[in-house]
C-alpha cells in the first residue's frame, strides 16, 4: 500500500492539465481504492473478491541526432517521444478485482503514453489507461464477456515496455490502436486456443466521432503450444462521419517461437486498406513486416535485434511533416540488464532510413533518423 501511495505522489505532478473537479474525483477514487486495497489485498478464504494493486514506472532519456528544436520525435511516435531530456514514458497504477466468475480493472496513467495517445479524447479521460468489467458466461470460466476501455488485441507488443523485447515500439505498433472502447466476447476452449470477437467505438476512440454511426468490430484467433504462438487479429472501422465514411480494414499476423532455452524469434506482418473516396472501389494500402530476435544471457542480461519496414505511400496513418510518402526501413539493437526481479535497465540504438527525405533536421529534412535511448523501469508487486 505504501508503494502505491508513493507512485500516486509521482503521478499527481502530471495531472496539472486536469480541471479541479477532475483532480478531486481522481483523488477520491485513489483514496477509496487504496483503503480497499489495505483491507482486501490478500487472498480471502471465504470466497469474497480479491483486490490486487499493481504499478509501473518507466523513465527514459532519448537523444535524436537530428536534434529537433521542439524536443519531440516525429508525430507518428506516440511513446518515448521526447528528445534530450529525462522523461516519464508511463507511470501506471492499476486496481484489479477477481471475483472468480467476474472481474474488473481500473488503470490510471501519466507520461508520454497518455499525453500523445489520448490527446484527442475528452480531458476527463486523458489519464485513463483502462476501465473495464467482465463476467464469465458459464461455470468453467471459458467464455467471458468484458466491456469498457481495454487494451487492443492487435500486435505482439505491449504498452508495458518491460514485457517487450525492445525498449521502443516498432512502427507498426505505434500506428495501430493501443486501446479500444466497447465490448468483447472471449472463448478459450482449451489452454492452447483463444477466440475473440469485439465491437468498439472506433480506431483508438473512447468516444465515437461526431456524426459516425458505424460500430467498429474486430476478431482474434490465437494458438499457443510447445513454446510457439500463432496469432491473427483483424479490425474493421471508420473514423469518419457517415457523410464522409471510408471503410478501413486491417489485419495483423504474427508468430512467436522459443527456438532454444535462451533464443527466441517473433515475426509479424500487418496490412491495412482504406477506401480512397466515399463509396469508392479503390483502396489505399499500407503494410509493415517486422522481425525481432532475442537472446538471454543468464538470468540478468538479454540482447535483442529488430528489423522492420513500414510502407504508407498514401499517408493513411503516417503523414510526415513535409507530406512525403513514407517508405521506411529500420533496425535497432537492444541490451537489457535486470539487477533485481522487478527492475529493468535498457539501452537501445535505433536507425530508420526513408526512401525520400521525411525526417526533420535542424536544417530541413533528411532520410535518416538516428536514436539512442536508455531507460529504467520498475514494476510492483
Amino acid at each position: 500500500m505504501f508503494r502505491s501511495v508513493s507512485l500516486w505522489v509521482c503521478l499527481e505532478g502530471n495531472f496539472f492539465r486536469m480541471n479541479n473537479y477532475m483532480k478531486r474525483g481522481l483523488h477520491l477514487i485513489f483514496f477509496l481504492l487504496l483503503c480497499l486495497a489495505a483491507y482486501a489485498q490478500q487472498d480471502s478464504t471465504d470466497g469474497k473478491p480479491v483486490l490486487n494493486v499493481s504499478g509501473y514506472v518507466d523513465l527514459y532519456y532519448g537523444f535524436d541526432f537530428q536534434k529537433p528544436s521542439n524536443h519531440e520525435l516525429p508525430g507518428y511516435f506516440f511513446s518515448y517521444r521526447r528528445h534530450n531530456e529525462v522523461s516519464l514514458n508511463l507511470g501506471l497504477v492499476k486496481f484489479s478485482i477477481d471475483g472468480g466468475h467476474y472481474r474488473a480493472n481500473l488503470g490510471l496513467a501519466a507520461g508520454n503514453y497518455p499525453e500523445y495517445n489520448l490527446s484527442e479524447e475528452p480531458n476527463s479521460l486523458r489519464h485513463l489507461y483502462e476501465a473495464n468489467a467482465g463476467i464469465a458466461l458459464g461455470k468453467q470460466n471459458k467464455l467471458w464477456l468484458d466491456a469498457g476501455v481495454f487494451g487492443s488485441h492487435v500486435g505482439f507488443e505491449s504498452l508495458i515496455s518491460h514485457d517487450n523485447w525492445t525498449l521502443t515500439h516498432a512502427l507498426f505498433f505505434e500506428n495501430t490502436p493501443a486501446y479500444l472502447s466497447g465490448a468483447k466476447l472471449t472463448w478459450q476452449p482449451s489452454d492452447a486456443w483463444t477466440i475473440m470477437g469485439l465491437v468498439s467505438n472506433g480506431w483508438a476512440k473512447i468516444y465515437r466521432v461526431d456524426g459516425n454511426s458505424f460500430h467498429a468490430f474486430g476478431t482474434q484467433l490465437s494458438y499457443s503450444a510447445k513454446g510457439s504462438t500463432y496469432n491473427w487479429s483483424s479490425f474493421v472501422s471508420s473514423n469518419d462521419p457517415d457523410s464522409l465514411r471510408r471503410l478501413r480494414i486491417f489485419n495483423d499476423f504474427y508468430g512467436k517461437f522459443q527456438v532454444t532455452e535462451g533464443f527466441s524469434v517473433v515475426a509479424g506482418f500487418d496490412i491495412g486498406m482504406q477506401q480512397r473516396k466515399v463509396h469508392g472501389n479503390e483502396y489505399d494500402i499500407w503494410f509493415s513486416p517486422v522481425l525481432v530476435q532475442r537472446q538471454t544471457i543468464g538470468k540478468r542480461w538479454a540482447l535483442a535485434f529488430r528489423l522492420e519496414y513500414y510502407s504508407d505511400e498514401k499517408n493513411v496513418l503516417v503523414t510526415p511533416p513535409n507530406g512525403g510518402i513514407f517508405n521506411t526501413v529500420g533496425a535497432s539493437l537492444n541490451c537489457d540488464f535486470s539487477p533485481y526481479e522487478n527492475v529493468l535497465l535498457r539501452l537501445e540504438g535505433r536507425w530508420l532510413n526513408s526512401e525520400i527525405p521525411v525526417f526533420e533536421t535542424s536544417t530541413g529534412y533528411g532520410r535518416n533518423l538516428d536514436l539512442v535511448m536508455v531507460s529504467m523501469a520498475v514494476r510492483f508487486p
